[in-house]
């Protein structure tokens, strides 16, 4: 053999063995003996690009290259499903067992343009893919693994499905892809611990560095192997509370219990060191017991040992004794619990308490006690409500539902997990988590501020308008008083001689005169102050309505370009819609409680009008009586004065009795806009034979009408979209949501029936324009 042939030779070897360890390397089969029943979530909405969707079929078919698929019953079966607006299943996991036909069939899959509806892909997973007609198995386990690159539609819907998916005993994985999904959605969505469960990349092309860590994942857990938590270098003493009662109906069912704890056992750190777990066995039934102290045993065997000799009782079910005892004697100094250690309560039952009021008496008592309290719910006696009212908060970590005593074997591995999860990293999340506080915080008081700021501008305002009528009122009120009286005095002596009387009339000519000038400067005063007031509220106003404005449409703006910007346009449309047709109706109705009350008064006007004219009528009667006719019609005149005086009386009664009305009745506000236009017609009458005051007034109307009109639209248009926003943040900055909700419903409902009442108003004050211009015609 010569050198050239030994060369070849070698070199023949050596492809040789490199293609063999390729080979291997290629056909390497993970999940080996782990029978799991597995379905593939993928996105196909409209975010996502062709070759980006093709990235998730790639992701698939290479997992089913390194899991053993099959038809047996220790092998895997695969499952594809897709979503957008609707969900959609390509494959069951019956139809497929051959690995070639089915990379075949999952790179066929067309992508369904759309939303990114997750809830009903987590709905259809749940209710149709893992069901024995469509290749379910019952006794293994069920894994989902979600990928999305978006936001869900419905997150309150997506996070429902998700809790209803993980009761049904479904793990799932999710894997967020690129910068527009949101993290806190999609930990809602995945199964507990989030560092097993959730994967985060930032692009596609970022999947092929995670897919091993996922398939190990997967893999990891199954029914036969163990945890990779341990609880090492955590301390807890922990505490077994079983149910014996009488409802465990069967002896199984109650070995199925201490099978369950005796695999924790298996699981856990147990020793005596000072980082090690400690373990305590309590049994209940009617009266609960302590069957094994801490460290009442040599090891795990002989814990193991005695778990398997606790007897079964035949009484009721006992839940707060249980819990009493838990709290005052089993983590008591006496029983060699320790002080720096986690207290940790494990309770497993299968039917409600017999005094449920007491149980979360002694259940709130315990976690006062800083005993962190897992709760384990088998079968369909059980009562939601009152468990969650005795686990430990959050109920995504303390709270296990299970259909049967079947299924305990399939989350047992989740419960060690969360007994043991994060716990070296509690220093750290703390940290975190003060600095997300602080930044909340900071963000809460810059918001309170503008709230704050917001308000006490609205009520300046509202005082503002307030005072000037009720100054307005009051001047009015107290001129009619002047007149009536003085009208009263005069009729009182009409039947004495006026000459004897004349100084006293000149004097109150005088009086009214003086009432009149000071009534007229008082209002002019009044009026300039209004216009100064104006350039400040009206343009700091607008500017902040247009900046709330323009928020809202960015808002809208936003949520369109997320999510569907036909549903935001018909949102906003439908919203507006409401919103016009509620204020028609509103003015409609208070509409017409004006117009009853203008008339009611503007007969109230007319009457003392006619009492005005019927005091000068009789006035000048008298006066030609005295002069004249004194000798020859006095009996006449006598008896006129007294049909005039007893006519007068019953006027001002009657106007007496209207005006006791005005002050009992609803139309209070109303008769405030009606006095409100007469002044307005006041002024331009008083004004309208001078062309500079007419143009002067013209333009003051103008200015008090954008005064009043624009800065009310605004008021009530802000509320009346924002204030839910309000309500929302207020509570985060109040940390009391109950009872801001009152506080914030009723300033709501005052500052938005304030804002009509401008509206109002301002209409009002247009209508008395054109009932002025009419009268000066």
């Amino acid at each position: 053999m010569n050198r050239n042939t030994v060369k070849n030779l070698l070199i023949f070897g050596h492809l040789f063995l490199v293609l063999a360890v390729k080979s291997q390397s290629v056909n390497e089969e993970f999940c080996k003996g782990k029978p799991t029943d597995i379905v593939f979530i993928l996105d196909s909405s409209s975010s996502i690009w062709s070759e980006h969707f093709q990235k998730q079929l790639d992701f698939a078919t290479y997992m089913i290259d390194r899991l053993q698929i099959g038809p047996n019953a220790d092998e895997i079966r695969i499952g594809v499903e897709t979503f957008s607006d609707f969900a959609r299943i390509h494959l069951n996991l019956n139809n497929f067992l051959n690995k070639a036909v089915l990379k075949t069939e999952i790179n066929a899959i067309p992508q369904s343009f759309g939303n990114t509806s997750i809830s009903r892909a987590l709905r259809v997973m749940r209710t149709q893919m893992f069901r024995p007609n469509r290749g379910a198995r019952p006794n293994v386990r069920h894994v989902a693994i979600l990928l999305t690159d978006g936001t869900s539609q419905d997150e309150f819907a997506t996070q429902q499905e998700a809790r209803a998916s993980r009761r049904a005993n479904i793990e799932i994985f999710v894997i967020g892809i690129g910068h527009h999904i949101s993290i806190s959605e999609l930990k809602e969505i995945s199964s507990r611990p989030h560092s097993k469960y959730l994967f985060l990349t930032p692009n596609y092309k970022s999947l092929d560095m995670i897919r091993k860590d996922v398939i190990n994942k997967t893999c990891r857990d199954g029914p036969n192997n163990f945890t990779d938590v341990s609880c090492k270098d955590q301390p807890a003493d922990i505490v077994f509370v079983l149910d014996s009662s009488s409802t465990i109906a069967w002896r199984e069912h109650f070995q199925k219990q201490l099978n369950f704890f005796n695999y924790m056992v298996d699981q856990l750190d147990i020793g005596n060191g000072s980082k090690q777990v400690r373990i305590g066995v309590q049994i209940f039934s009617d009266i609960a017991r302590i069957y094994i102290h801490f460290n009442d045993f040599r090891d795990k065997a002989e814990l193991k040992w005695k778990i398997n000799q606790i007897p079964q009782s035949i009484h009721d079910s006992n839940i707060a004794d249980a819990l009493r005892l838990l709290r005052t004697n089993m983590f008591a100094a006496s029983n060699r619990a320790r002080p720096y250690a986690r207290r940790v309560a494990i309770l497993l039952t299968d039917r409600t308490s017999t005094d449920e009021l007491s149980t979360q008496q002694e259940a709130r008592a315990c976690r006062q006690a800083n005993i962190e309290i897992f709760v384990i719910g088998t079968g369909s006696c059980i009562k939601e409500a009152e468990l969650r009212g005795i686990s430990s908060k959050p109920y995504s970590k303390h709270l296990f539902l299970t259909p049967d005593y079947n299924s305990l074997d399939r989350i047992r591995n989740d419960v060690v997990n969360k007994i043991c999860e994060d716990d070296c990293n509690s220093y750290q999340k703390t940290e975190v988590m003060f600095m997300r506080s602080e930044k909340m915080k900071t963000s809460k008081y810059v918001f309170s501020f503008i709230l704050f700021s917001f308000f006490l501008f609205s009520f300046v305002l509202s005082f503002s308008f307030f005072l000037s009528f009720f100054l307005f009122f009051l001047s009015l009120f107290f001129l009619s008083f002047i007149l009536f009286s003085f009208f009263i005095f005069l009729s009182f002596f009409h039947s004495f001689f006026f000459i004897s009387h004349l100084p006293f009339f000149l004097f109150f000519s005088f009086f009214l005169f003086l009432s009149f000038i000071l009534f007229l400067s008082f209002f002019l005063f009044f009026f300039i102050l209004h216009l100064s007031f104006f350039f400040l509220s009206f343009f700091s106003f607008f500017f902040f309505s247009f900046f709330s404005f323009f928020f809202f449409l960015s808002f809208l703006f936003f949520f369109s370009f997320f999510h569907s910007f036909l549903f935001s346009f018909f949102f906003f449309f439908f919203f507006l819609s409401f919103f016009l047709l509620f204020f028609f109706f509103l003015s409609f109705i208070l509409f017409s409680f004006f117009f009853l009350s203008f008339f009611l008064f503007l007969s109230f006007f007319f009457l003392s009008f006619i009492l005005f004219l019927s005091f000068f009528h009789f006035f000048s009667f008298s006066f030609l009586s005295f002069f004249l006719l004194f000798f020859f019609l006095s009996f006449f005149h006598s008896f006129f004065f007294l049909f005039s005086f007893f006519l007068f009386l019953s006027f001002f009664f009657l106007s007496f009795i209207l005006f006791l009305s005005f002050f009992h009745s609803f139309f209070f506000l109303s008769f405030s806009f009606f006095l409100f236009s007469l002044y307005y017609i006041f002024l331009f009458s008083f004004f309208h034979s001078f062309s500079f005051f007419h143009s002067f007034f013209l333009f003051s109307f103008f200015l008090s009408f954008l005064y009043y009109i624009l800065p009310s639209f605004f008021l009530s248009f802000f509320f009346f979209l924002f204030f839910p926003s309000l309500l929302y943040f207020s509570s985060l900055l109040l940390h009391c949501p109950n009872c801001l909700f009152f506080l914030s419903f009723f300033l709501f409902f005052f500052f938005f029936f304030l804002s009509f009442f401008f509206f109002f108003l301002s209409f009002f004050l247009f209508f008395s324009f054109f009932l002025s211009f009419f009268f000066s015609e």
